[in-house]
């Protein structure tokens, strides 16, 4: 089973369309430079496929990328563990045996990156799966 992320614009925030044919999408413009691994239905701009961070994710915040949606509230709680979140600690996670997608540093720091870019802009990540 796939996942894909998708960072939107949340009901309330002044950019929310409420037309079901209107993409809710934040603009890929806002993640320029931010390179992260995309699925069948993501672009790697302002979506990826879940399921190479979700384990990375969970265990790093508690917060599942499977859930239907992560608030705003909740992707600032993600980005403060993931500020928390040291090389040494990831050297420690890696080695444990669950980084089964072969993350580098480098991407772990990509991904905070884009949680950051939602927060920062008001956004909410979508899950499909």
């Amino acid at each position: 089973m796939g996942l894909d992320n998708f960072a939107v614009y949340p009901y309330g925030h002044p950019k929310h369309d409420p037309n079901p044919d209107v993409s809710k999408s934040m603009e890929p413009s806002l993640f320029e430079g931010i390179n992260l691994c995309g699925g069948l239905f993501t672009d790697g701009g302002s979506s990826f496929r879940g399921k190479v961070y979700a384990g990375l994710v969970e265990d790093v915040s508690g917060y599942s990328l499977f859930d239907d949606l992560i608030t705003n509230e909740g992707v600032g709680e993600i980005c403060r563990a993931f500020e928390d979140f040291t090389v040494q600690d990831f050297d420690n996670w890696n080695n444990q045996g669950y980084n089964t997608y072969d993350l580098s540093w480098k991407d772990v720091l990509q991904l905070r990156s884009y949680f950051f870019v939602v927060y920062e802009n008001g956004g909410a990540i979508e899950s499909w799966w």
